[in-house]
Formats: structure tokens, C-alpha cells, sequence
């Protein structure tokens, strides 16, 4: 008879977890959508990587980017084990990328802009985070392959999301948060979202690799269409 009952009661909540599966999907839709829709976006990170099970000292590191739906882009960032820091700029039409030094001349690397450059980075910043989106851009030289294809490039990256879950609201920093679970590619990926800007605010990014080695982003800006220097895109000589 007990078994009975736990089966019905088990078979009754299963379509409300499934309903509230479902909305965290549609809230993270919601939420890339508006980046990638974007005309330009800034977000300002401060961020740790941890060992396996996010023990351990963490290497800090932190950032500060910017991108525009025409394929321009200044990315900034360093600390731990970045050394110093690392900056790109692309100006639409070039990207030029160097390692900050302490001293003497900084070698700088240039590549044409790739022209899903927005279209791939956007998608990356949604649904990997800032550290993922790092290691993205070492590769970005290969990215231009995607150029001569027709399909979508996020398709061809297999920049793929599924197995969303609903978290308990949480609050931080005082702003009432959404959370979302969900799997991207291989990772495991917790995202806070600001319940009001339907912004980032948090993300565990966690990799499946041997190691485990966990990522906690805090995002202290993510700023849709913000007002943009002029001279931000200029390529150095």
C-alpha cells in the first residue's frame, strides 16, 4: 500500500518538475536572446578557479569586455594564470592581441576578424562564461574555417545546452536571483540571473575534465547597448 501511494505521488509531481524544467529553459532562452540580440554588450568579471570540488586555493582573475554586433571588440584581461594580463582589440576588419608586460615591448599577434566573430563570442559569454570564452579566443585564428560555410556557426561549434533545471531563488549583492542549471557541451553550469534585468550575475562553471576543476564567475557589470568611447577600438601600432 505505501508503495502504492509513493508511486502516485511521485507520478503527480513529475509533471509539475517537468513544468518548472521547462521554464528555466525558457528563462535562459530569454536571457541569451537578449545578449545576442544586442547591438553592443559590456561585462566586467572578477573570477576564481578552484580544484576539484571547488576546494583548494583559487587562482584569481578578472576582465573587462566589450563587444558589438558589427565585430568589434576590446577585451581585457588578467591575474593568476593569465600572468599579467591579456588584451585584444578588434576593430571589425582586424583583431590584433597581446600579453601585458612588466616591461620591454609586448609581441602582438594579428588575425582578420572572423566574420561570426560576434555571432560565436556572444554565444560563448551566454553559455560558457568569461573563462570559457578565454579559451575560446585561443583558437581564433581556426574560427575563420567557419567563415566559408553557410550553416550557423554556433551549430558547427557544437555549442550545445540541454538538461535545464530549475534552483531555489537566491538573492545576491541584495538583487533577487533566478537560478538555472543546465549542461553546455560536457560542463555542468549553474547560472544566477537577475530576476529584474534578466542579466548574469553568477556562474559555476564546472568542465569535464578529469580534474574537476570548478569556476566561479561574479559578474559586477553586464550592460546591454552601454555608451561606447570612440577611440575604444582603435588598433595599436
Amino acid at each position: 500500500m505505501c508503495s502504492m501511494l509513493s508511486i502516485l505521488l511521485l507520478t503527480a509531481l513529475l509533471p509539475s518538475a517537468q513544468a518548472q524544467d521547462n521554464e528555466a529553459e525558457q528563462l535562459y532562452r530569454a536571457v541569451e536572446k537578449k545578449i545576442r540580440a544586442a547591438e553592443a554588450f559590456r561585462v566586467a568579471f572578477d573570477a576564481e578557479l578552484r580544484g576539484p570540488g571547488g576546494k583548494g586555493k583559487g587562482d584569481k582573475f578578472k576582465g573587462v569586455w566589450l563587444l558589438t554586433k558589427d565585430g568589434k571588440a576590446r577585451l581585457q584581461s588578467g591575474g593568476a594564470f593569465l600572468g599579467r594580463g591579456r588584451e585584444a582589440i578588434s576593430d571589425g576588419k582586424q583583431v590584433k592581441a597581446w600579453q601585458v608586460e612588466k616591461s620591454g615591448k609586448p609581441e602582438v599577434q594579428s588575425w582578420p576578424t572572423p566574420k561570426h566573430f560576434h555571432a560565436v563570442f556572444s554565444t560563448a559569454v551566454s553559455r560558457g562564461g568569461a573563462y570559457y570564452s578565454l579559451l575560446l579566443f585561443n583558437h581564433l585564428d581556426a574560427l575563420r574555417a567557419l567563415d566559408t560555410k553557410k550553416t550557423d556557426p554556433v551549430e558547427n561549434l557544437r555549442f550545445k545546452v540541454y538538461h535545464f533545471k530549475a534552483g531555489a531563488p537566491e538573492k545576491l549583492g541584495g538583487r533577487e536571483a533566478k537560478v538555472v542549471h543546465y549542461r553546455f557541451e560536457d560542463a555542468e553550469v549553474t547560472l544566477w540571473i537577475d530576476a529584474q534585468t534578466l542579466l548574469p550575475l553568477k556562474r559555476i562553471f564546472i568542465p569535464s575534465q578529469s580534474d574537476r576543476i570548478h569556476v566561479t564567475e561574479t559578474y559586477g557589470e553586464f550592460t546591454l547597448d552601454p555608451k561606447i568611447d570612440a577611440r575604444a577600438f582603435a588598433l595599436p601600432r
